[in-house]
C-alpha cells in the first residue's frame, strides 16, 4: 500500500522513467533494422517466400522479429551509444517539464508561502533544486536500468571499433579501453544526472520570468537549441573550437578526435550563472 501511494504521488516521474527507458530500448532495436524487417514481412510476399526457403519451414512475424534481434551482434558500448543518442534532443524537453512543475507550484498553492518567507532566494532555490533533483534522479535511474540491460544482453562484449575521448585528458588515453564499463557509467552520470539537473534547474528558475505555462515550457527549449544553432554557425568560422559552445556536445553520441573535458563542461556553467542572476534580482525586489 505504501509503495502504491509513493507511485501515485510520483506518477509523473514514473511515466517519465518508463518513457525514457522505452525510448532507449526502441532506439537500440531500431538499429537492428527490425522495423524494416517487419515492414517487408507484412507487405512483401517475395520477402516471406525467401524466409520460408531460407528456414525450410513457414515462419511467422513473431519468430522473424526474434531471430532478427537475437542474431544481431550486440555489444554493450554500441547499445549504450545508439540507445541514448536521442537524448541530445530530448534533454531540454525533460528540463522544460521540470520548469512547468515549478511554475505551477510557485504561482499556485505556494504563492502566499513565498511572499511570507523572509528569505525569498533560499525558498525559491530549495524548491527548484528539489524538482530538478527529482527529474535528474528519474532520468538517471532509466539510464541505469538500460545500462544493466545492455550489459546482460551483450554479456559484456565490446566493439573494438568504437572509441570515445571524453575524460581521457584527465584519466589517460587507456581509460576507455581498460575500463569501458566504468567509462560509460561515468558518461551516464554526466549525461543523465548532471545535465538533466543543470537544465532542469535552469528551466525552473527561468520560469520566474515567464508569464504563462507556454513561456515556461518554450524558453528553456529555445535557449538550448538557439545556442546549439549559434555553435554550428561559429563552427564554420572558428572550426572545432566552436564545439565547446554547443550544449549538445556532451549529450551527443558522436565520436570526437580530441576533447578538453573541462572546456566541454564550461558552456553548462552559463545556465547556472543565469539562474544566480535571476534569483538575486527577484530576491532583491521582494526582500527589500
Amino acid at each position: 500500500m505504501k509503495i502504491f501511494n509513493i507511485l501515485k504521488k510520483n506518477s509523473l516521474y514514473f511515466v517519465i522513467l518508463c518513457s525514457c527507458l522505452i525510448i532507449m530500448l526502441l532506439s537500440t532495436i531500431y538499429d537492428t533494422n527490425v522495423f524494416e524487417v517487419i515492414q517487408e514481412y507484412l507487405f512483401n510476399s517475395e520477402f516471406r517466400k525467401n524466409l520460408v526457403e531460407l528456414n525450410g519451414k513457414n515462419v511467422n512475424l513473431f519468430s522473424t522479429v526474434i531471430d532478427t534481434i537475437t542474431n544481431f551482434p550486440w555489444t554493450y558500448d554500441y547499445m549504450l551509444i545508439w540507445g541514448t543518442y536521442l537524448f541530445q534532443v530530448l534533454l531540454p524537453f525533460l528540463a522544460a517539464i521540470a520548469g512547468i512543475l515549478f511554475f505551477k507550484k510557485i504561482y499556485s498553492i505556494e504563492n502566499m508561502a513565498i511572499h511570507k518567507n523572509k528569505k525569498y532566494s533560499n525558498f525559491i532555490v530549495k524548491k527548484a533544486v528539489k524538482i530538478s533533483l527529482s527529474m535528474a534522479i528519474t532520468v538517471f535511474i532509466s539510464f541505469i536500468l538500460f545500462y544493466i540491460f545492455a550489459f546482460l544482453i551483450s554479456k559484456g562484449e565490446t566493439n573494438i571499433d568504437i572509441t570515445r575521448c571524453l575524460f581521457l585528458d584527465i584519466f589517460g588515453e587507456s581509460f576507455y579501453s581498460n575500463y569501458t564499463w566504468f567509462y560509460y557509467l561515468l558518461d551516464g552520470l554526466v549525461r543523465f544526472f548532471i545535465m538533466p539537473f543543470i537544465y532542469s534547474l535552469f528551466a525552473c528558475i527561468i520560469s520566474l520570468e515567464a508569464k504563462s505555462f507556454k513561456q515556461a515550457f518554450v524558453i528553456p527549449i529555445g535557449y538550448y537549441f538557439c545556442l546549439s544553432f549559434i555553435s554550428i554557425i561559429l563552427e564554420q568560422i572558428f572550426g572545432n573550437i566552436a564545439l565547446y559552445f554547443n550544449p549538445t556536445m556532451i549529450m551527443a553520441s558522436g565520436d570526437y578526435h580530441s576533447i578538453n573535458t573541462i572546456l566541454a563542461f564550461a558552456i553548462h556553467l552559463l545556465p547556472i550563472i543565469i539562474c544566480f542572476i535571476i534569483v538575486r534580482k527577484k530576491g532583491n525586489k521582494i526582500e527589500i
